[in-house]
């Protein structure tokens, strides 16, 4: 084995990485359980309406985070990040905190995904999704303020 390129040879990066990326048949159902997953969670997102005692806590941050003080980004951090984020966009961090959890809980299915057809096939990724998508538990966290 040399490290010489041989001529005729794929030496492209572009042509390397090929194989990796997923064709039409992987893509759309993905995104169809993307999907799926997303419209379940915010149809279950009206019927929670109190919060628990965690994600007071993470209100309370992201609200204190607003106003410029940053030390609750030291204990908290991203997902305080995000409610801040989402809640320059909606009218409370309620609402915000709880569509940062709907959101991260739709794609939780992509990294299912890839952990799933890389340890086994894309069949049985593709149906590992497909349960995550709406598992009873899943769909409840989803919907609260972590």
């Amino acid at each position: 084995m040399s490290a010489v390129v041989e001529v005729g040879e794929k030496s492209s990066p572009f042509e390397r990485i090929k194989g990796r990326i997923p064709d039409f048949f992987t893509v759309v159902p993905l995104l169809l359980i993307i999907v799926t997953a997303f419209s379940v969670r915010i149809y279950l997102l009206r019927f929670y309406d109190v919060i628990s005692a965690d994600g007071i806590g993470y209100v309370a941050a992201a609200r204190n985070l607003a106003t410029g003080d940053m030390n609750s980004l030291s204990s908290n951090g991203f997902y305080v990040f995000m409610t801040w984020l989402v809640g320059q966009f909606t009218p409370d961090f309620e609402l915000s905190g709880r569509l940062v959890s709907v959101i991260f809980g739709s794609v939780l299915v992509v990294p299912l995904y890839l952990l799933g057809s890389e340890l086994f096939s894309r069949r049985t990724a593709l149906a590992a999704c497909l349960v995550t998508s709406v598992w009873p538990s899943l769909l409840g966290w989803s919907c609260e303020v972590m």
